[in-house]
């Protein structure tokens, strides 16, 4: 299984042109890295999908994932609510699975764990009695605000979430075994191309990759 970026975009090239591209090919790896991302995106949520309708659980295969750290957390001063900007925006399937987990944490290894929550949901928090002991957090975009009764400014933040947003062709790729037909039947639709087997077209015995 190819395990960076580059290789699964020349692995994905060579099996939609049926063999090695030639120089003027026009299915080139940056074509395929345009929608790689989407690509990605599009088998996460088909295998949480697999999972609720064969299993009857919501899960997402682990290999999709991706871990971040250190992110810094700010006070808005207008809102009284606290922000953290995400390094790649997630893929979006669901609160706790499109982000599985955001901990907060000091350099001196005080933990605190950060719950998802709908915006529409911040009324409830802020009716509710009782001690505020926790800290909730909703998304949007790139942009993560979290409440919290407490100043969390000295902690920062460590993130595992479903990302596909790489832009480095030699950084790791998150695709498990098994799913990259899936990637390359979505990548066929996107680029409008018909995949066909290699056939030989000047009946010199020299098979010829065909892509329509």
């Amino acid at each position: 299984m190819p395990t960076t970026r580059r290789q699964i975009l020349e692995t994905l090239q060579r099996l939609m042109l049926g063999g090695m591209a030639s120089d003027d090919t026009e299915l080139t790896i940056n074509l395929i890295n345009q929608h790689l991302n989407g690509a990605i995106g599009y088998a996460a949520k088909t295998n949480y999908k697999e999972e609720i309708q064969l299993n009857g659980i919501e899960n997402v295969a682990d290999a999709f994932y991706s871990n971040f750290t250190d992110i810094l957390i700010t006070l808005n001063t207008t809102t009284g609510l606290y922000n953290a900007t995400l390094p790649q925006q997630p893929v979006g399937i669901g609160a706790g699975w499109d982000i599985s987990t955001f901990m907060l944490i000091t350099g001196s290894g005080a933990k605190i764990f950060a719950h998802p929550i709908s915006p529409r949901e911040i009324e409830f928090i802020y009716n509710t009695s009782g001690p505020c002991n926790e800290v909730f957090y909703w998304v949007s975009g790139l942009t993560v605000t979290l409440h919290s009764c407490k100043d969390i400014t000295k902690y920062k933040a460590d993130i595992r979430m479903l990302s596909s947003q790489s832009s480095n062709f030699d950084s790791p790729i998150n695709l498990p075994d098994g799913y990259l037909p899936l990637v390359m039947e979505y990548l066929s639709k996107i680029l409008g191309i018909e995949v066909q087997r290699p056939i030989d077209i000047s009946n010199d015995g020299v098979e010829t990759p065909q892509v329509r």
